[in-house]
């Protein structure tokens, strides 16, 4: 996925970006009208609608993964984009590369040139996703949900063929979403629209009877992943995110009486390299593991999946904290001290070490025996993490910092 860094470390694509964009909020009533000065390109195509707390961009990689091997064409749109922005625009798992992703993107702008309002950055990228995949007639497009569902800019799907996946619900974007389980349920299995079918796997009794609650106002179908006869070499999250991609993947083949999806095919599936999670490389002798994980809920899982890949092996963590919520910030600093009692925290905010070091123990003293090492410039940080003798090195909390490192890292 380099293939875009000529320009987008230039700056020329940005810069142009941002000239045509509006920096205001989005809102879904402009996004409609944009879609309808597009000619509805969303409801012309099969679109596979990606919503849910953790999970979400896996789950659509394994959806468009398996989907390849049954052989759809199938576009893919995720969010947020790990290395560079052509991840939210693939080709059978393929970024376009820079060439026709240009192409398109001026095409795209000449378009919208006459739209009547200034759209957000977001709803550009949306909307030329809907465009550019009814242009070159996908069998399906997988869309993942940028924040929540129901309000989110890709929530302007009304077609019959519409199929919804929720994957696992926690507490996360609190301040947008709602504070409890409820309110986030809410605003997740906002994507359900009428005569839809639904994928999701059986969570707490409040998520289920809420789920079950709007897919029966809205005459959609629930479907719950049953058992895998297959063993595949994922850890366990990845094997719950593949196992519910698997289970939409064969409704559809035998819809249209197709043959399942044989062992290799299966296999070559789940062998994808999802950038950001639990995605392991080798560098200079060292493993090191890249994840996303940066909430409670994900790093709980990252946390169980490391201590039985890697049990017995020394580690040192690299984590990022950036969110205000302090009580999080601890409780994920205890969970992380499962693995390992070797931290270094760092962020990409504005701040000195002191000033990161402050911000945490202002909050709790409940972790102040734990060896954490406050280092908050992100080079700098990974510089010390690099130095480490230990067997295992675990960079997470943050996908802003994944690109950063992943970009110096990965060559």
């Amino acid at each position: 996925m380099n293939n875009m860094r000529s320009f987008v470390d230039i700056g020329i694509f940005f810069d142009k970006l941002r000239s045509i964009t509006s920096s205001a909020p989005y809102t879904l009533d402009r996004m409609r009208d944009l879609m309808a000065f597009l000619d509805n390109p969303q409801n012309k195509i099969k679109i596979i609608h990606v919503a849910g707390t953790s999970g979400k961009t896996s789950t659509s990689y394994y959806i468009a993964s398996l989907l390849k091997q049954a052989g759809y064409s199938t576009g893919l749109s995720i969010s947020p984009h790990v290395d560079e922005i052509n991840e939210r625009l693939q080709i059978n798992l393929t970024p376009l590369n820079e060439t026709d992703y240009i192409k398109a993107f001026n095409k795209f702008i000449e378009l919208i040139n006459t739209f009547d309002e200034k759209i957000t950055y977001y709803e550009f990228l949306i909307a030329m996703a809907f465009w550019y995949f009814n242009k070159q007639n996908v069998d399906y497009a997988v869309i993942e949900v940028g924040i929540g569902g129901l309000l989110d800019g890709t929530n302007v799907v009304n077609n019959l063929n519409k199929i919804c996946v929720i994957t696992d619900i926690g507490i996360d974007h609190t301040k947008l979403l709602g504070s409890t389980i409820s309110q986030i349920t809410m605003q997740k299995a906002g994507i359900i629209t009428k005569n839809s079918k639904v994928f999701c796997y059986k969570q707490s009794n409040e998520i289920n009877s809420i789920i079950q609650k709007i897919a029966k106002l809205n005459n959609a179908s629930v479907y719950h992943p049953k058992e895998y006869k297959y063993d595949l070499s994922l850890n366990d999250f990845q094997k719950r995110n593949f196992l519910l991609a698997y289970s939409l993947v064969s409704n559809i083949l035998a819809e249209n009486d197709k043959d399942e999806l044989n062992k290799l095919q299966l296999k070559k599936a789940a062998s994808i390299i999802i950038p950001g999670r639990f995605e392991v490389i080798k560098k200079d002798k060292k493993t090191i593991v890249f994840d996303g994980a940066h909430n409670l809920q994900k790093i709980r899982s990252l946390v169980n999946d490391i201590r039985k890949r890697y049990s017995g092996k020394s580690i040192r963590v690299l984590l990022t904290l950036d969110s205000d919520d302090l009580l999080k910030n601890n409780e994920i600093i205890l969970l992380i001290n499962q693995l390992s009692n070797n931290l270094i925290i760092t962020t990409l905010l504005d701040m000195d070490n002191n000033q990161l070091k402050d911000k945490f123990y202002s909050s709790n003293k409940s972790t102040t025996k734990i060896k954490i090492l406050f280092i908050a410039d992100p080079l700098s940080a990974l510089d010390e993490l690099l130095k480490s003798d230990d067997e295992l090195l675990l960079i997470t909390g943050s996908f802003y910092l994944l690109r950063k490192y992943r970009y110096l890292l990965i060559k």
